[in-house]
């Protein structure tokens, strides 16, 4: 407990993630969204230290606090959802196949893609049609629009915009291991899209008069994309590279370059994180140490640094990694020039850190980036080899090594779970490439005065980056298909951590190396006990099919071994591979078939017409109707079957006499059949 006491921010912090988790994740066991608790417990907080002052009441405050701060980030989390307000976009459309017409504006840059562009608005307000009045709302939209359709000459991220359009829910799946996209945008509080097919959709309305510093950070942003794009003395893909370097604008990066990265292991890089924080703080920190030797101008320069961290931190969008280096770079830099007789243990900081971020936001907690970017500073910490050499340069070689070891350790759980991938190139590659992208950084900085030279060697020193990064992207250099679930990344970090606890005790001679290599293999058998179950417990024989309006996946399971329908290239990259890796299967192969039995059930796949002369033969319970034009005096001839218990098929049919429970798929959802 002692050793717990250096931490108190970890120990406040604790109550207060916990609410939030519970909150996004387990929102039925517990409803605490009524506001009247927040002032009642912190009235009784009050009174307790009131009573402290006559009292020893230490454990009912320490308790006390916990439940508040679980509170607080509950309802946090619950109203930081906006489709919990009362003037949601949403609780105003009544019928999604009418035109809406909403005002809004951009809260971000046009993204072009190879296939159809897109952009994101903030709603303002909405014409209710039954009033004819204008009605204040809040929602963002996801607006896409065709490649031919120049939206770029009516662009500007102040100007308001009138939107006539029809707006959708975005495509649900009930498939577990296919992206979920409507999940994804609702962590972007995008409950909404829409399709501008024409300019007369989007019509310009006015200029916004009263700009907020998030949208000076946004124009300074598209500000400094269009001039990267207008570069004459760039290439293509190095402007698209200097654009993420200085405002994380990644979406038009080519998905071969992302891949070429990440099978070096170096993708950190062209992400905008902690590690680009750190090189302009390490640039302001050089620029003082010429004109402010002796540290004179503490006011000034501590200002000045925290208003420039501050504007990147905009500029990028805050995402999570990017506030979390912001805020312990605050931090740094506070007790540096005005603490320097204290230090702040770096757990501290980065508990202050984590719970700045989840205040601002408490849906990054369902940010990769998030976990990726904490995580990774506690390798920083706990984990890199420390080593001390005469030479500079080499210490400088050995602290980069050290530093991606340590972060790269922490880091495998969750890299693993969601990519079941691992390169081992990393070392080598990180050693060559962080010290190139800390000069193409800084070129990328100095490429925004105009002076041709900068933006020459900015575009030779990234393709110089390229090339280096090619060579560490082989194949064989990087292993994607590993089998790794929830339980192997659980026990993955209990592992480490009790390695570091263990390792602190040998060090301190408060126990033997022994202990520790006991403890390890204890955990590693618990390991594969578990890993053994729970692979078990996927080994059994079901039957399941995913289907929309436009796709039937089904796929047969018994043991350790998979059966597929039918497959494609595209369907086994975007979904199937994931539900092999996660359930550990071993094999699995294609064999056509449209009729299966299994636990009494009897399941009919009707491809053609043809295929329907089957039904009186083989009397199924549930039958799917895999084609259109289907003639509705012939559907509701079959709904009278009376050993038909479920239909699934694109047509309505509207008989009210039906025995079988018809299941019209849609074009938005993805349903899931399951038979044991």
């Amino acid at each position: 407990m002692q050793r717990f006491a250096k931490f108190p921010l970890l120990r406040l912090f604790i109550p207060f993630l916990v609410g939030i988790l519970i909150c996004l994740y387990f929102p039925t066991i517990i409803t605490l969204t009524h506001l009247y608790l927040l002032p009642l417990l912190l009235l009784s907080l009050i009174t307790l230290l009131l009573i402290q002052l006559y009292f020893n009441v230490k454990i009912w405050i320490s308790l006390l606090i916990d439940i508040t701060l679980f509170i607080s980030a509950y309802q946090l989390a619950y109203y930081s959802d906006i489709s919990h307000h009362q003037y949601f976009i949403g609780n105003y459309i009544e019928n999604i196949h009418e035109k809406q017409h909403i005002i809004v504006k951009p809260i971000d840059v046009v993204i072009h893609k190879s296939t159809k562009n897109r952009i994101i608005f903030k709603s303002y307000a909405i014409l209710d049609k039954k009033t004819g009045k204008w009605q204040n709302v809040i929602g963002n939209v996801l607006a896409y629009f065709p490649k031919n359709l120049d939206i770029d000459n009516i662009y500007h991220p102040q100007n308001l915009y009138l939107l006539s359009v029809q707006l959708q829910k975005p495509f649900e799946s009930e498939n577990p291991y296919l992206f979920n996209y409507a999940e994804y945008l609702k962590k972007q509080n995008i409950y909404h899209i829409t399709y501008i097919k024409n300019l007369s959709d989007i019509q310009f309305v006015n200029i916004k008069k009263n700009w907020s510093f998030l949208d000076l950070a946004l124009y300074t942003k598209y500000k400094i994309i269009e001039y990267f794009k207008k570069n004459k003395y760039l290439d293509d893909t190095e402007k698209s590279i200097a654009t993420a370097f200085l405002t994380g604008f990644d979406d038009e990066l080519h998905q071969d370059i992302i891949n070429q990265f990440a099978y070096s292991g170096t993708l950190h890089i062209l992400s905008v994180s902690g590690f680009h924080t750190m090189l302009l703080f390490a640039m302001i920190e050089f620029i003082f140490s010429l004109i402010d030797k002796y540290k004179k101008w503490k006011w000034t320069r501590t200002s000045i640094t925290i208003s420039i961290l501050f504007f990147y931190a905009f500029m990028t969008g805050f995402s999570a990694p990017i506030v979390r280096a912001v805020i312990m770079l605050y931090l740094f830099v506070i007790q540096q020039n005005f603490y320097t007789d204290r230090a702040i243990h770096a757990l501290n900081m980065l508990s202050f850190a984590a719970f700045s971020v989840l205040i601002y936001n408490p849906l990054f907690i369902n940010d990769i980036g998030f976990l990726l970017s904490f995580s990774a500073i506690v390798g920083l910490i706990y984990y890199s080899p420390k080593l001390i050499l005469e030479n500079i340069l080499l210490q400088n070689i050995w602290n980069i090594i050290s530093a991606s070891i340590g972060a790269q350790l922490v880091t495998l759980p969750i890299t693993m779970y969601f990519f079941h991938s691992l390169s081992f190139s990393f070392i080598i590659a990180n050693t060559l490439i962080i010290p190139l992208s800390t000069v193409v950084m800084y070129l990328c900085i100095l490429s925004l005065i105009p002076f041709s030279i900068f933006s020459i060697l900015l575009n030779y020193s990234i393709k110089l980056m390229l090339l280096i990064n090619h060579y560490f992207a082989l194949p064989y250099f990087y292993y994607n298909y590993i089998h790794f679930t929830w339980i192997d990344a659980l026990f993955l970090l209990i592992l480490l951590i009790f390695i570091r606890i263990l390792y602190e005790q040998i060090k301190e001679k408060e126990t033997h190396w022994i202990h520790l290599v006991n403890g390890a293999l204890v955990l590693l058998s618990i390991w594969i006990v578990s890993h053994t179950l729970y692979k078990s417990n996927f080994y059994r024989q079901k039957f399941v099919v995913y289907a929309d309006i436009n796709h039937h996946y089904s796929f047969l399971q018994k043991n350790n071994a998979v059966i597929f329908q039918s497959l494609d290239s595209t369907s086994f990259d975007r979904w199937i591979k994931t539900m092999l890796l996660k359930n550990c299967y071993d094999s699995y192969t294609i064999y056509p078939f449209n009729y299966v039995y299994i636990s009494n059930q009897k399941i009919l796949f009707c491809n053609t017409l043809k295929d329907t002369a089957l039904i009186q033969a083989i009397k199924p319970n549930i039958l799917f109707l895999n084609f259109s034009h289907i003639q509705k005096t012939y559907l509701s001839h079959l709904v009278k079957y009376p050993f038909i218990e479920r239909i699934y098929t694109n047509q309505k049919i509207q008989e009210k006499q039906s025995h079988a429970k018809v299941i019209q798929l849609s074009k938005n959802k993805m349903i899931k059949v399951e038979i044991f």
